[in-house]
């Protein structure tokens, strides 16, 4: 396995891996992926627009993704990660964000994430990563079939930096 920037040929891939977290019904807003098009499309954007999106790959299948694309507001950016499950537990989640983070804080000031607040897998490893929990009141976007509590977490460059150092 290895960490790899994306491509529009890991397209449909990507869709898949998306698709079978997605169905888990536990870690992702949505039901399922965006179709292997559609999909191909947000790729491109990513690259067109210089925001990092890495790919846990292995023999050319997609197992897991970490980008950080902007938020609504200017210099902050909207982390996404997933993993397929055969991989989860194997320290590769914490290695792509690492490396997706070294490569958002070029561009963004804050990155920011949202996650279910039953997840504490998940949480511990973003407040390992310097992650701190605040409270935000904007709604998730239409389409969400995210139930529950959820919690927002945002990271400053300042603290990555400082927390790479150590």
């Amino acid at each position: 396995m290895e960490i790899v920037p994306t491509k529009t040929e890991y397209a449909a891939s990507l869709d898949a891996a998306i698709c079978s977290v997605a169905a888990e019904g536990v870690y992702l807003a949505g039901e399922t992926g965006l179709g292997a098009e559609e999909m191909r499309r947000f790729i491109s954007d990513c690259l067109a627009g210089g925001y990092p999106q890495l790919l846990l790959v292995e023999g050319g299948s997609v197992l897991g993704w970490c980008d950080v694309v902007p938020d609504v507001r200017r210099g902050h950016g909207r982390l996404g990660i997933g993993l397929v499950r055969r991989v989860r537990g194997q320290g590769w989640g914490e290695r792509l964000m690492r490396a997706t983070l070294e490569l958002a804080f070029r561009r963004f000031r804050v990155v920011e994430l949202c996650v279910r607040a039953e997840n504490a897998r998940a949480i511990s490893l973003y407040r390992k990563l310097g992650f701190k929990a605040y409270n935000r009141r904007r709604p998730m976007p239409l389409g969400s079939v995210f139930t529950g509590k959820r919690l927002h977490m945002k990271l400053p460059r300042r603290a990555f930096l400082r927390g790479r150092a150590v």
